[in-house]
């Protein structure tokens, strides 16, 4: 079977690249010949693009370094710098349609998998494409090919489609064979927005074992380095630097930071995001973890590290909430900085791998029974 597995485009989002790769692995792993539909990152102009780019510009200036507003001048270009050590990752581990999506015709795939991450949330898919429907296979409405959502996200419990928008996506949702969502709420949204049963599934990155990401570590040959606190913080303020720097001091443990890529204060040159295994390897070998990303909780757990995460609801707050509660680690989320409990270890406990091999069979399941011929 010839299947195409559409998602948000990849950049220098670890969490993003690897949900595709884990996907693709799955896939190829059953048989079956599998691309991903790629369509190009763009970095776009909003208020808050242009306000970061303006206080850097004003930052800069005050330190007798000149005027130069917007740093990387064509923002795309700062978009090719910063992802230069992740593409090596995309470019080698996941098959890529090259094509656009109009370039695609009905005869080139048996089937297409939406999915995974937040390819369901009009913001992130919008931002990058002309159309969110081509999310629901707008582009293939009239194919007769096998089409399915795998742990399609939305990110939040909240509606953010526009009543017309409903009405067109609710249409499109209803030819799929399968839907599975990544969030317990987004079974409920399916049920009432788009009138389809959708199930609970896990985020691809799941799918695949621990000892999958250590043969990817190994072979970029990344030495084990011990006694690192791993901090991978998207949305950085005062308040997390502080409860960082205090956590590291308890412990004894220096900081490791690693990715800054959504630091728009900072030019392009200096978020340059380290490759895709230094990332992972940083799991391996960290004695503990803070952050604000889901996916980082999610590689957390699958290196068996205490961790906690500070609550980021401007990226989606459901996405946490529904991960943590699937393995009872509800505990691990701090809604602020405060509710730290420095008495606890925030260890994983057995129980949370029993489930995880519970809910990787379940979702694996739903992958084999639309993959069947």
């Amino acid at each position: 079977m010839k299947v195409a597995i559409l998602s948000l485009p990849l950049h220098a989002n670890y969490g993003g690249i690897l949900q595709s790769y884990a996907l693709t692995q799955i896939i190829k792993r059953r048989g079956c010949s599998v691309q991903l539909i790629s369509r190009p990152f763009r970095y776009y102009y909003s208020f808050h693009n242009i306000l970061a780019s303006l206080k850097r510009t004003f930052t800069t200036f005050l330190k007798g370094d000149g005027f130069s507003f917007l740093p990387e001048r064509k923002w795309n270009k700062g978009a090719e710098l910063i992802e230069k050590n992740t593409k090596v990752f995309f470019n080698k581990y996941i098959p890529i349609d090259p094509r656009a999506i109009t370039q695609i015709r009905s005869t080139d795939y048996d089937a297409i998998i939406v999915g995974s991450d937040q390819v369901w949330r009009p913001y992130y898919f919008k931002a990058h494409e002309s159309d969110v429907r081509n999310a629901f296979l707008m582009f293939a409405k009239n194919w007769n090919i096998k089409r399915m959502a795998y742990a399609a996200s939305f990110g939040t419990d909240v509606w953010e489609y526009s009543e017309s928008m409903t009405k067109d996506i609710k249409k499109l949702a209803q030819k799929f064979d399968y839907i599975s969502v990544r969030e317990k709420s987004g079974v409920d949204l399916c049920d009432k927005y788009l009138g389809v049963n959708a199930v609970h599934a896990l985020d691809p990155t799941l799918l695949l074992h621990k000892e999958d990401y250590l043969s990817l570590i190994n072979n970029s040959g990344y030495a084990e380095s011990k006694t690192k606190m791993l901090v991978y913080v998207l949305d950085k303020n005062e308040e997390k630097q502080i409860f960082i720097e205090q956590i590291a001091k308890s412990k004894g443990l220096s900081p490791l930071y690693v990715g800054c890529a959504d630091d728009l204060s900072k030019a392009a040159e200096e978020r340059i995001q380290p490759p895709v295994e230094e990332w992972l390897a940083g799991f391996r070998d960290a004695e503990f973890v803070i952050t604000d990303s889901f996916h980082a909780c999610v590689f957390s757990i699958l290196f068996n590290k205490p961790f906690v995460v500070v609550a980021n609801h401007k990226r989606g707050g459901a996405r946490f909430i529904s991960l943590l509660g699937q393995f009872n680690l509800m505990d691990h989320l701090l809604e602020r900085t405060s509710d730290y409990d420095p008495l606890k270890d925030y260890n994983i406990p057995e129980e949370t791998y029993q489930l995880l091999d519970k809910f990787r069979h379940e979702s694996m399941s739903i992958i084999d029974d639309f993959l069947k011929e």
